[in-house]
């Protein structure tokens, strides 16, 4: 470099002289560097603070919890400068004139993890000339001002016998850093996450100048530890409970790059909910559950309960939407908890979507008759078992827009179905109300399902209304669209509407619509049209609404036109009772 810099110079000289010549004139010009060239090491050096050194006179054997309470060493590393550092801790056993108190019998902890004996840690080369035996405690790096704390503590193992060889016999040691310069360290991120029955770690590298290769060692609680050069690892099959997974990356002289343990939450099973609960700190265990049904759904393993300790308020939508997840609701034992309609929240309590299998049992979802904007439980494209103790009531739906109706619908007071499977075995759907703003639609006071399935085998749905002077209105208890519609027991009562169909409303346009009753009772209903039963057939529609009548009861219902049934034109009644 100074060559060339003296060739350059050298060059610049017989130009000027040139120009000299030709110019007949003496010229001398002086140019000097304003700013200065600098060039400093870098600092490289640790800092070591410390306090407690461990002294106990006449100590005596003892358990790892007693251990684990003494006061212990504790020391600080501190990197002072801007260079990256690794570095490794030992714990150096130095030389002694009087009886040595042999390493087999101390148990030593660092910042209180799982004790270990003196004489199992890996023997590494000593740094002082007083010490016979150094051993590696822990490694680590420290980036620039960066500092570590550590915990120390030494005991007597609780199986340390009563003989010669231990009795007024003495341990000495110190703990000594080696540090050493790395150039550059990858920074990393890890994750833990809890899916089903599993707990997946994966560890990302952000940055690796070096590109040097990492090894991981996984561990779940006190199980054996798996070394793998895969930054993703899985443990499967968990039960329900709290667990603590160990995470340790290492780089390839076997530093330790990251040592971290966390805390994982795992009740899929059953997870539950109470007004007490805790969304944020709460892990979904019966100790320490759930205020709200989102975070509930989201621990809850497929095939799983849901189980409410208490009655619950409703401010948000229990979003029901993992795809093929299926999940129960049920209040604990033989209780039969509410899900109370808080009077600011207006949208349903449950929306069920993206092919999920939602069963209640022994709960009640009450609207609180306050006035809303949907069903309280919706499902689109999912499967609704309503299983014996669930009641659905005090819905007042006065409708929001729907796309796929291209209005603004008004569609079921207690439960809205599209495209879906709805199985009722044992539950009420009572007290609900549909009534839409004016030119919209408003189907169904109980019921609203749209081109799926709907299966009444016992249950109640009772007392339900839709009421108003709209054109597009029907169904006082369920209105039943494009599908197959099963009923064989259960009592449909009481429900009432000023256009058709009181007990139930069935319609079709392109798709056929087919009612097979096998058993139970529509009775005490009352409409317009249809006190009953009303089939109807969209102006237009290409194919037949069709009711097979096989048996149960129909009667006592009113209407001024078909008392207890009504077929308008294009749809049929077979009754084969």
């Amino acid at each position: 470099m100074k060559k060339k810099t003296i060739y350059i110079v050298a060059g610049m000289i017989l130009t000027l002289a040139c120009v000299i010549g030709v110019s007949y004139a003496f010229w001398q010009v002086s140019l000097i560097q304003e700013s200065q060239n600098e060039i400093t090491s870098g600092c490289f050096k640790l800092r070591l603070t410390e306090e407690n050194a461990i002294s106990l006179r006449d100590a005596y054997p003892m358990s790892e919890d007693e251990g684990r309470n003494l006061t212990p060493y504790t020391f600080t590393i501190e990197n002072i400068c801007n260079t990256t550092a690794s570095y490794q801790v030992n714990l150096e056993e130095l030389k002694m004139s009087q009886k040595r108190l042999s390493g087999e019998y101390l148990k030593v902890s660092l910042d209180n993890k799982k004790a270990i004996n003196v004489s199992n840690l890996e023997i590494v080369d000593k740094t002082l000339e007083e010490a016979d035996t150094s051993h590696k405690l822990t490694t680590g790096v420290l980036k620039g001002k960066e500092k570590r704390s550590y915990e120390l503590r030494l005991w007597m193992d609780e199986s340390t016998p009563t003989k010669e060889e231990t009795m007024e016999a003495t341990f000495e040691g110190k703990v000594t850093i080696i540090a050493t310069y790395k150039e550059s360290i990858p920074e990393l991120e890890i994750s833990t996450r809890e899916e089903k029955d599993t707990i997946k770690v994966e560890v990302n590298t952000i940055k690796n100048k070096t590109n040097e290769k990492l090894r991981y060692i996984y561990q779940l609680e006190n199980e054996e530890a798996i070394e793998t050069e895969e930054n993703i690892y899985t443990f499967i099959n968990i039960k329900d409970g709290n667990y603590k997974v160990k995470v340790l990356v290492l780089l390839e002289d076997e530093t330790i790059l990251e040592d971290q343990e966390r805390n994982v939450s795992v009740a899929y099973e059953k997870v539950y909910i109470t007004s007490n609960g805790n969304d944020e700190t709460g892990n979904g265990s019966i100790e320490n559950p759930y205020a709200g049904l989102n975070p509930a759904y989201t621990k809850v393993k497929s095939g799983g309960e849901m189980i409410l300790l208490s009655d619950i308020t409703a401010t948000e939508t229990g979003n029901f939407n993992i795809e093929g997840k299926e999940v129960t609701l049920i209040s604990q034992e033989e209780n039969i908890y509410t899900i109370l309609k808080d009077t600011s929240f207006t949208s349903p309590i449950l929306d069920i979507t993206n092919t999920n299998t939602v069963t209640t049992k022994n709960i009640t979802l009450d609207g609180n008759n306050v006035i809303s904007t949907g069903a309280l439980v919706e499902a689109y494209d999912s499967t609704l078992n309503l299983s014996e103790g669930t009641t659905i009531q005090n819905n007042n739906n006065r409708g929001r827009y729907y796309e796929e109706m291209n209005g603004n619908g008004a569609l079921g007071g207690g439960v809205f179905a599209w495209q879906s499977t709805i199985n009722i075995t044992g539950a009420k759907i009572i007290y609900n109300k549909t009534s839409a703003q004016s030119g919209s639609w408003s189907h169904g006071g109980g019921i609203s399902a749209s081109y799926g399935t709907l299966n009444f085998y016992d249950g109640e749905i009772s007392y339900n209304e839709n009421v108003g002077a709209m054109v597009n209105q029907a169904g006082g208890g369920i209105v039943f669209y494009e599908g197959k519609f099963y009923m064989s027991g259960g009592i449909i009562s009481h429900n009432k509407t000023n256009t058709g169909g009181g007990g139930i409303f069935l319609n079709s346009t392109s798709i056929s619509t087919i009612f097979t009753m096998t058993g139970g009772s529509i009775v005490n209903n009352s409409a317009e049209t249809g006190g009953g039963l009303c089939l109807y057939r969209q102006v237009g529609g290409s194919v037949i609404t069709t009711a097979y009548l096989k048996n149960g009861i129909i009667e006592n219902n009113t209407a001024v036109n078909g008392t207890n049934a009504y077929a308008n034109d294009g749809t049929q009644i077979i009754d084969e009772r």
